[in-house]
């Protein structure tokens, strides 16, 4: 390392910070008036982020482009560092400095390795070395002057790694701690082509938007704000010449049962593979829909109607005080029965009571065709006042009449609702729920689901493994069907390493559909560590939904607190526990309180009464518990285990505190959480094993390089925080200053 770059580190400890996006820059802040001001108004920091991939089979193209911004009134200068992946060939770099194009110099994974635990004795950081295998594009940057910008343009190719027919893409992304304010801007963009047919195209950590334009190309895409994102952006596509494709991933420690995740998509259809269905809806139409939300209504309605496929068969109900059917029958989806429609919906006002049971009664009375699936859309704004209105004789009469033989999709609009009796009727007819609050747009959220369920591929799905004993707890009990433009996301445990069958049956068109899928499971499978968030996110939901809908039970109340501290998961049992750790660790944060007592009072008060209110069948806190156990339930990515992160917000949007989320400061390791406590980062297995032998290690010292370089599990521990603490090897390990 040169002495330039020394130089650069001596002011790091005091000074400087790194903005952590893929590509950073340290920058040397030692002309900046730091004695009166906090370091994080000195730093340089990401701006903007657009990330374009272009994937090619098993070669992966990444354009990198990011605007850094010196908003200080001084001239910086810096360092320029991007990890990059193993074996990747750098195709092109851009930056101008005074007129002049220039050159980054590349450093081998060993050179990389040593420039990086530099910048970790210094910083006394130790996110870098997560990096410490891989090789390194250095730049040294000056002048950045003040209020500027710096765009900086990378374009490299590599190798992705490739597992039992699927391809993983990774890169990495920024964590908020490292930014002195958050990225405003964060564009990302994969396309995809291959000669093999696509089918699966998943990310486990973030929600993205997947497309498939033919057979053989797809795009995945994602734009995000200032919130706060997992480090490392992870993409996996595969590959399969079947109806289905099947992407399987495992993590599994010696000695512990194992967790897996299995992505089933149909990738691209013809409009001839796509199932013809049967569609009623039923729309609330009594007084209290009066005004903006009518109008809304008749959109909805209208928009659902348009986007039928020609060989689906519809009826439209509307209850008031009575209910009323359009047709009498379900019609075939031509351009008549769609003018004759439209013509309905347009003479629909709002008056009287809510009669519910009639317009199930209605919607049941003719039979279900075999071969064609049958859904229902139900939207209402209030709980029946006429006809039956008990909640468990109402219950009790749907299902009796229903037997599983439609899909019941239900959604609520404002807060007064019995929503534990539209949760109870989704969850009994194996469909979704979603609530829209007041004066929020219903359309959007119904013709958005609508879209989503229009083009069914494979119905009645059941998955199973043909050696069931050796799997279990596996989630979704009950199976929606797989639709074109969508995936099937199905999580577990398994027992013991050895060849297994997942099997997965259907129906296309009604003539029943098998497809077997081979999976080993491993004695030991530690590379994929939100395997068992989203599992336990999963479980948890399930667990919570029980007690929602049929009553609480210690014993499932001990299940979730258990499971949710394990794997850190925020449920109303588990947030104010976390809240009452707070007050005993509430500490400096990079050089703010991220709590005063007031916001922390007044935190308590709000989880309090949260978990009082678990029981509600209304208002505005059971309509959230309600949207998030089924974000839990339905857990796909990272992203969809922190459902319960909105309620850690305690005093949000204060100038004094910035802001809040305790949660940022958690994280996971190997497939468990650590918490943020007393300035450590601490295993959530450390606080039920506090018998076990203690090893204490020195930060940043030969023995702690030693362990980063030699021990992959280790180093995933070591690389969240400067003093952690984590179970491994049957011993606890301390890492001290």
């Amino acid at each position: 390392m040169n002495k330039k770059i020394f130089l650069v580190m001596a002011a790091i400890c005091c000074s400087c910070l790194f903005s952590f996006a893929g590509g950073f820059i340290i920058t040397n802040a030692a002309m900046a008036n730091i004695q009166t001001q906090r370091v994080q108004d000195y730093t340089l920091h990401c701006k903007k982020l657009r990330i374009d991939v272009q994937m090619d089979g098993p070669i992966a193209i990444t354009t990198v482009e990011q605007t850094f911004e010196n908003s200080t009134s001084q001239r910086m200068e810096g360092d320029y560092f991007f990890p990059l992946p193993k074996n990747a060939i750098i195709k092109e770099f851009r930056m101008e400095m005074n007129g002049q194009m220039v050159k980054a110099e590349m450093l081998d994974a060993l050179k990389a390795r040593q420039v990086y635990e530099d910048i970790v004795r210094q910083m006394k950081d130790p996110a870098l070395l997560e990096f410490s295998d891989q090789g390194m594009l250095r730049m040294r940057i000056f002048p950045i002057e003040p209020k500027s910008t710096k765009e900086i343009k990378l374009v490299f190719a590599h190798h992705m790694p490739i597992d039992n027919g699927t391809y993983e893409y990774s890169y990495p992304l920024n964590a908020l701690k490292y930014n002195s304010k958050p990225i405003d801007e964060v564009v990302l963009n994969v396309d995809i082509k291959s000669n093999e047919k696509i089918k699966n195209v998943y990310s486990p950590t973030h929600l993205v938007d997947v497309v498939h334009s033919s057979d053989f190309k797809a795009k995945a895409s994602m734009e995000l704000g200032n919130d706060a994102m997992p480090s490392q952006f992870k993409l996996y596509y595969s590959t399969s010449s079947t109806l289905l494709g099947m992407s399987m991933f495992q993590f599994k420690e010696q000695n512990e049962d194992g967790f897996f995740i299995a992505d089933i998509s149909p990738g691209f259809i013809e409009q001839n593979k796509i199932v013809n269905k049967d569609v009623t809806f039923i729309m609330d139409i009594s007084g209290s829909m009066r005004g903006d939300k009518i109008i809304q209504a008749r959109n909805t309605l209208t928009k659902c109607v348009e986007i039928l496929n020609p060989g689906d068969k519809f009826e439209v109900i509307t209850f008031g005080t009575e209910a009323y059917q359009l047709f009498g029958k379900r019609m075939i989806a031509d351009e008549i029965n769609k003018k004759k429609a439209f013509a309905f919906i347009d003479k629909i006002e709002a008056l009287g009571g809510t009669n519910m049971d009639d317009a199930f009664r209605l919607a049941f009375t003719e039979k279900v065709d075999p071969l064609r699936p049958s859904n229902i859309i139900f939207i209402t704004d209030g709980k029946p006042t006429i006809g039956e209105y008990d909640e468990g004789k109402l219950m009790k009469k749907i299902t009796d009449a229903n037997s599983k033989s439609h899909r019941i999709f239900t959604f609520g609009i404002g807060e007064d609702l019995n929503i534990k009796l539209l949760d109870k009727i989704a969850a009994d007819g194996r469909g979704l729920r979603a609530y829209v609050s007041e004066g929020d747009d219903i359309s959007s959220t119904v013709t958005n689901f609508f879209s989503k369920i229009s083009a069914p591929v494979l119905t009645d799905v059941k998955i199973y493994f043909a050696d069931a004993p050796n799997e279990y707890q596996i989630f979704p009990k009950n199976c929606p069907d797989i639709f074109y433009g969508s995936s099937l996301t199905i999580s577990g445990r398994f027992r013991n390493p050895g060849n297994s069958t997942l099997i997965v049956e259907g129906k296309l068109n009604g003539i029943v559909q098998k497809f077997e899928y081979d999976v080993a499971w491993k004695e030991e499978a530690m590379s994929n560590e939100f395997v068992p968030s989203i599992w336990a996110s999963r479980r948890v939901g399930d667990l919570l939904d029980q007690i929602r809908l049929t009553g609480e039970n210690e014993e499932i109340k001990d299940e979730i607190v258990t499971l949710a501290r394990r794997y850190g998961i925020i449920t109303p049992y588990t947030s104010y526990l976390i809240l009452e750790d707070e007050k005993v660790s509430n500490v400096d944060r990079n050089g703010f309180t991220i709590f005063n007592d007031g916001a922390l009072g007044q935190g308590s008060m709000n989880m309090e009464k949260e978990y009082d209110d678990l029981q509600k069948d209304n208002g505005k806190i059971s309509m959230t518990q309600s949207e998030e156990v089924q974000q839990l339930n339905g857990a796909a990515n990272y992203s969809d285990t922190k459902a319960g992160n909105k309620r850690m917000k305690v005093n949000e949007g204060s100038e004094s505190d910035k802001a809040m989320d305790i949660v940022n400061y958690n994280t996971i390791a190997n497939g468990r959480a650590m918490y943020y406590q007393n300035n450590q980062m601490i295993d959530a297995d450390v606080m039920t094993n506090s018998n076990l032998k203690k090893k204490e290690i020195k930060f940043a010292s030969d023995e702690y390089f030693n362990l980063v370089n030699t021990d992959k599990t280790a180093k995933e521990y070591l690389t969240k925080a400067r003093n952690v603490q984590f179970v491994h090897n049957n011993q606890i390990y301390i890492v001290v200053d």
